[in-house]
């Protein structure tokens, strides 16, 4: 009996030897760098030849969810007006120094993204500087259809906000309020 598992062992034993040889060929000389080669037959597509899925498809890693395109915002005279009043909408809602935290926080996290949700939950209103907004917003930044910075001149100084949406029918959502330089 012992015999026969012996055997068994040492083929296994020499079919798996026989596999971590040294790779055929020469070894690479010490003046020629390692080939860095890719699959011959596959790159990426340039991203600006990419299109949306056409409306109807059905979502491979979910079934029974259909692919809805979302349409791809630009900047127009109506998406600037919508940032600059999302903008004074914020920031109204943010200068509120005086109200309790239950009210504040009530009116100013709809008006941000979950992730500036996160991030403002836990400022007290009390500490905040800033009490009126003293002048129009300005849109400064527009480099991205999808973010817009905004300035904010108020009783402590020039505010800065970021703003993001998601696509062209998405609603601006506040990202970050930045206070003007010495203003905590």
């Amino acid at each position: 009996m012992r015999r026969p598992l012996a055997m068994a062992c040492a083929t296994i034993v020499l079919i798996w030897a026989s596999g971590c040889g040294s790779p055929a060929g020469p070894p690479p000389t010490s003046d020629s760098a390692p080939e860095q080669t890719a699959h011959p037959s596959w790159s990426l597509p340039p991203v600006e030849g990419l299109s949306p899925a056409p409306a109807g498809v059905e979502d491979d890693t979910q079934p029974g969810v259909t692919i809805t395109p979302l349409a791809v915002p630009t900047w127009d005279a109506a998406s600037r007006a919508a940032a600059v009043g999302r903008a004074a909408e914020i920031m109204t809602a943010f200068a509120r120094p005086a109200r309790p935290y239950e009210d504040w926080w009530a009116d100013l996290a709809p008006l941000l993204s979950e992730q500036a949700q996160q991030d403002y939950s836990f400022v007290d209103p009390a500490n905040i500087p800033v009490s009126a907004l003293t002048g129009d917003p300005v849109l400064v930044d527009e480099s991205s259809a999808f973010l817009a910075r905004v300035e904010v001149p108020t009783d402590v100084g020039v505010y800065e906000l970021l703003l993001s949406r998601t696509d062209a029918t998405a609603p601006w959502v506040g990202e970050s309020i930045t206070p003007p330089a010495g203003v905590n």
